[in-house]
């Protein structure tokens, strides 16, 4: 059973072998095979702790495989950036490493953080089983860590089979029965007694998720025999067939499953649905307008992901259709919902600014070790903003924990800390080394400071 699956362009795979290859050596199952049979690919899929999306410009060409949505949804998502390309619309949220140069064999300090994330996911995995919902309280990170170099090798081991962990303990906690409670068509008849699902769970848990945490109380044999006469089993059908969950995938069965469920009021098989239709799944002609068409109709039935999608989608074109959507979904849980939400109550995007209620939003995704999140309560305090007073020491001390999980924009507000000597001793050294970090990360604006800094010291 693989324990990562790397998703890639057929154009990239001279360059994407010898990092497969490398991995290998680092003890990881990897699955590669683009050719391989798609149930082989659904099963390896299945058991995988760890998706690795390759970007690239051949990546950019082609649509996002569904394989890395699974990954998304999932949350074990590991970017990697092959060329200087941005990661697609909706997957700006993880933090990618920059594997340039390649196909020479992996031997940097980037590969060695991709292994560690790697190897926090596989951990994770490993213990999810056991884990129990709200048995541990999140740790504070190391709040001082170092010159930035060392920084990272220093606190990246200790921290990220731990921070991966409690992630996982935080994201089950905020799905259980005690969460919001969405209102909506009666689709969750028997949930609870059925499949241990809650209402909350049932709009805004990902999709393959969903069907997984169904059958840990039921079977695929159990699913299929009550399809017939429930309308939330029908819907589970649906998802089995899509993902490969209990059953080999079957793209055609999918889409006959999720229309049948769609037409019986089924919100997560319609946002299913909309999915096949936007790439032309199961013998579906691909149709991008009647795709939209079935995310909207899937977010007005309170579905979390699709209003999830429309939020992002809609986020520069209509800032105020989008800070509803993603308000609605926020209320249910959903993680990037809360972080795009905050971040336009900060902002007044789409509607009337509000600091307050966007640290205290800031605030609990922090407490999940969301990087993001960590990164916008440290410009709070540098700017004064949000906060009673301006506070640098505690600026420096959440960029530093945002940087150590490999959030790229807080490492580059690090460089400009120390090179202005604002919270940090000034050195241009250290801004430099911060500044390239930065980039290592995929923050784009770090170019510039480091060509900048480069000439000034000639």
């Amino acid at each position: 059973m693989a324990d990562v699956f790397i998703s890639y362009a057929q154009a990239d795979k001279p360059r994407v072998e010898p990092i497969a290859q490398a991995l290998a050596g680092r003890g990881f199952d990897v699955f590669w095979d683009m050719q391989a049979t798609p149930d082989a690919a659904a099963r390896a899929l299945d058991g995988a702790s760890a998706v690795v999306a390759v970007w690239s410009q051949a990546a950019a060409a082609v649509p996002v495989p569904q394989v890395v949505n699974t990954g998304r949804d999932r949350e074990i998502l590991a970017p990697i950036f092959l060329d200087p390309v941005g990661a697609p619309l909706g997957y700006g949220q993880f933090q990618g490493e920059t594997l340039t140069g390649y196909p020479a064999p992996p031997a940097d300090a980037a590969f060695e953080r991709l292994v560690t994330v790697l190897q926090g996911y596989k951990a994770a995995a490993a213990a999810k089983i056991g884990v129990k919902t709200g048995a541990h309280q999140p740790q504070p990170l190391v709040s001082t860590p170092a010159r930035p170099g060392a920084r990272k090798m220093l606190v990246w081991g200790a921290l990220a089979v731990v921070i991966v962990a409690l992630l996982v303990i935080v994201y089950q906690g905020s799905h259980t029965n005690e969460g919001p409670v969405v209102e909506g068509p009666a689709e969750t008849l028997g949930a609870r007694e059925r499949y241990g699902l809650s209402d909350a769970e049932i709009a805004s848990l990902a999709p393959d998720a969903l069907v997984r945490k169904a059958m840990e109380k039921s079977s695929f044999e159990a699913i299929d025999a009550a399809a017939a006469e429930d309308k939330l089993s029908l819907g589970l059908l649906c998802l089995s067939h899509y993902y490969g969950v209990g059953t080999p995938r079957d793209d055609a069965a999918a889409a006959q499953t999720c229309a049948r469920s769609r037409a019986q009021g089924t919100s997560v098989a319609t946002y299913v649905l909309s999915l096949i239709t936007r790439t032309g799944q199961g013998g579906v002609t691909a149709d991008p307008v009647a795709a939209d068409a079935l995310l909207k109709e899937a977010a007005n039935a309170g579905d979390a992901r699709a209003q999830r999608d429309i939020a992002i989608a809609q986020r520069a074109s209509n800032p105020a259709a989008a800070r509803a959507e993603a308000e609605k979904c926020a209320a249910q849980g959903n993680i990037d919902c809360r972080f795009t939400y905050a971040q336009m109550l900060a902002n007044g995007e789409g509607g009337k600014k509000d600091l307050v209620a966007a640290k205290t939003a800031y605030d609990a995704l922090a407490l999940e070790f969301n990087a993001p999140a960590i990164r916008e309560l440290g410009k709070f305090y540098r700017d004064g903003v949000g906060v009673p007073n301006r506070d640098i020491e505690e600026a420096v001390t959440h960029f530093q924990r945002a940087a150590v999980l490999d959030d790229g924009e807080a490492s580059y507000r690090l460089g400009e800390l120390a090179e202005t000597g604002t919270g940090l001793p000034k050195s241009a050294s250290d801004a430099l080394a911060f500044y390239e970090e930065a980039r290592i990360d995929g923050y784009a604006p770090a170019d510039a400071a480091i060509a900048r800094l480069k000439v000034a010291k000639k």
